[in-house]
């Protein structure tokens, strides 16, 4: 019995949780912006971190220059320029940044939710769950034209690279040439 109350306390404590989180979203107050590279926290105020917000912009224009998420991620750590939280720089890092549109002081919220009260699994938001666009929440690191330079960039690069199809359609001569042993 015991064990029953505090389940339904627990889950009276996630809806009351996820009540306020979706209604800061709908009126457009973006969460945990501090801990976003770039960002920081003064007196309850976001700001700019003027050191980490160069490294955003070095990163921007490299990318438009022509280099991938590989090679920022690896000149980022050959320099021993510092992450946040600690760790290296990783491909998969530089990509999450250049394709979030924070960056830009716009921000699209619930792109993620947690499942359930008892998992607490964080899910991908695929229409399940209204998401908001709150324009200019928040200074921006990078300008609209730039942000979105990046992304037809990226766009053009994954057509290119044909990410979904499979082997024999991304590349004109597989399964054309087989080995004669």
């Amino acid at each position: 019995i015991l064990a029953s109350f505090a389940q339904e306390e627990s889950k009276s404590v996630s809806d009351n949780c996820k009540w306020r989180i979706r209604k800061d979203f709908s009126e457009g107050k973006p969460m945990n912006l501090m801990l976003m590279y770039g960002y920081r926290s003064e007196n309850g105020k976001i700001e700019i971190d003027p050191e980490e917000a160069a490294i955003v912009r070095r990163i921007f224009s490299e990318y438009l220059r022509g280099d991938g998420s590989p090679t920022i991620a690896k000149r980022l750590r050959e320099e021993g320029v510092p992450r946040r939280y600690g760790g290296e720089w990783t491909a998969t890092a530089v990509r999450e940044m250049l394709l979030n549109e924070k960056y830009t002081g716009d921000a699209l919220l619930q792109k993620t939710y947690i499942e359930n009260h008892l998992t607490k699994r964080k899910c991908f938001n695929r229409g399940e769950l209204p998401q908001y666009y709150a324009e200019n929440t928040h200074p921006a690191i990078i300008d609209h034209e730039t942000y979105e330079k990046v992304q037809t960039l990226i766009a053009e690069r994954r057509e290119k690279a044909n990410v979904q199809k499979d082997v024999a359609a991304r590349y004109p001569l597989s399964s054309r040439i087989v080995c004669g042993c």
